[in-house]
């Protein structure tokens, strides 16, 4: 099991120039759609999102409780 930060490292890998700067563009991109959404629209994206992350991070892990999640369980991977 890991007990140090070191463990994880290299946590950010370099990128070239060019894809640093699309990721950059998805972020601010990404902010702006954010700032236009109704309140109660990311309420609900949040949690379908975090339903779903919650599910294929199981998935990926080995965990398989579909019940739990049963929006993400009915689609296919």
């Amino acid at each position: 099991m890991y007990h140090s930060a070191h463990q994880f490292e290299p946590l950010l890998q370099a990128a070239p120039p060019s894809m640093t700067a699309k990721a950059a563009d998805i972020v601010r991109l990404s902010n702006c759609l954010g700032a236009m959404a109704h309140p109660a629209t990311l309420t609900a994206l949040r949690e379908l999102l975090r339903s779903m992350n919650s599910y294929y991070s199981n998935r990926i892990e080995g965990h398989s409780r579909p019940e739990l999640y049963p929006e993400a369980a009915s689609k296919p991977l």
